[in-house]
């Protein structure tokens, strides 16, 4: 009621509240990007589903550490540059090679973690 009085008494040329409503209604300019889907969420997983139905093509290194994965899942990059033969560069590149692919996820830390072979190959 305080509000209806202030803002009548500014005396403007309409009137701003009829007695008889209990509401009234708000008109909100927004601009048009706002008003755009916001798709990210639906994007993100749609963009999941389509990389775990595609095909992969792995090197036979790269099977090799995911067979090293499989056996013992707390397997460290030392013991697959041995067995592989390979630098530690190169088993580092691999490995986040089969990340982005989702084929391995690291479960915990990179001291006291473990591997997760997250699909099949």
């Amino acid at each position: 009621m305080r509000r209806k009085k202030g803002l009548q008494s500014l005396a403007a040329p309409w009137q701003l509240f009829d007695d008889e409503r209990t509401w009234f209604m708000v008109t909100v300019p927004v601009h048009e990007w706002f008003l755009e889907e916001d798709d990210t969420v639906n994007d993100s997983v749609n963009d999941t589903v389509k990389l775990l139905q595609q095909p992969i093509n792995l090197t036979v290194r790269q099977l090799e550490i995911v067979e090293m994965i499989a056996l013992n899942d707390r397997v460290t990059a030392e013991e697959m540059m041995g067995r592989c033969n390979v630098s530690m560069r190169t088993v580092k590149r691999d490995i986040a090679q089969l990340k982005k692919m989702g084929v391995l996820i690291r479960v915990g830390s990179d001291k006291t973690g473990s591997w997760l072979v997250a699909r099949e190959v």
